[in-house]
This record gives C-alpha cells, structure tokens and sequence, in this order.
C-alpha cells in the first residue's frame, strides 16, 4: 500500500531526475552557443560580403543603358529610384551605407566616358581590402582573376576602386 509519504519521496526523485534533464539541456544549449559565437566573426565576415557584392552589383546594374556615364553619381541613382534604400541611407548619398560601414562612390572613369569607377570606402574593416578586391576583380571591367596586376581595380588602404 502506498502510503502519502512514498508518494511525495517518489515525485522528489523524479523531480530530482528532471532537475539533471534540464541540466544537461541547459549545458548543451550553452556549448551551442559558445560555439556559434565563437564562429560569430567569420559569419558575420561572409554576411557582410555577400552584401557587399550584391550592393555592388545593383549600382552597376543601375548605370546600365545610361549615356550620362561621366556625370551620374549615387545621389542621381537615389532621386531617381533606381537604388536601393538600404545603398542610398537616409541621405540619398551612399554614405556609411556599404556592410562595412563605408561609403559608396560612384563616378565617371577619368580615361573613358562610357565607364564608370564605383568606390567603397572600408574604414571599420581595412583588414579586409585585399580579400574584398579579390573577390571583386573579377567582375570588373577585365574580368581578372585577382586584384593584383588588374587594370579595373585599384586599391588604397581603406578603399576599393572598381571600373565597370
């Protein structure tokens, strides 16, 4: 027969079991996330690129099929529409609006008026200008494989200048 006194002692030895369950949940759930923050960094490294050359791309698009080449800049492109809110900021300048905390500079290229030269300033992340035009060099103007030697980008030691 049981009794009310082993029926309590029972539900505490079950509380006692479930109180270690959620323990080792809890732990795991914390390595989880030490583990995530540790690779936080280079996640938000790739995010910040993809981003990047995505923004890229959609100024370039923009330009397209326009004749006013030598004159067209970010803030034309942003009265006009034609960028995205999240390149043209608050301001309609492309200022601190690149992932990297930059700006984006669009101009006409100096030696051809039917090219333009976009500009992104990385002044939080210079570390990363050299991994960034490599990624880029390829879609520039001459399509090189890699920043070094290419004609269509340009660096300096907190900005990238890509002819298109």
């Amino acid at each position: 027969m049981t009794t009310f006194s082993t029926a309590k002692k029972r539900n505490n030895k079950q509380l006692g079991a479930l109180s270690l369950e959620a323990m080792m949940i809890t732990g795991g759930i914390i390595v989880g996330l030490m583990f995530i923050m540790s690779k936080g960094p280079a996640l938000m490294y790739k995010i910040n690129t993809v981003k990047f050359t995505s923004q890229a791309s959609e100024i370039v698009q923009a330009t397209q099929g326009r004749a006013n080449l030598a004159t067209l800049t970010i803030q034309k492109l942003c009265a006009r529409d034609a960028l995205n809110e999240s390149i043209c900021g608050t301001t309609n300048d492309g200022r601190g609006t690149n992932p990297f905390g930059g700006d984006w500079i669009l101009s006409g290229n100096a030696a051809s008026p039917t090219l333009i030269d976009l500009t992104a300033t990385l002044p939080n992340d210079q570390s990363k200008v050299l991994d960034l035009a490599d990624l880029m060099a390829p879609t520039t103007r001459a399509g090189c494989t890699e920043a070094t030697g290419c004609s269509t980008i340009k660096t300096t030691a907190s900005s990238i200048v890509m002819t298109y």
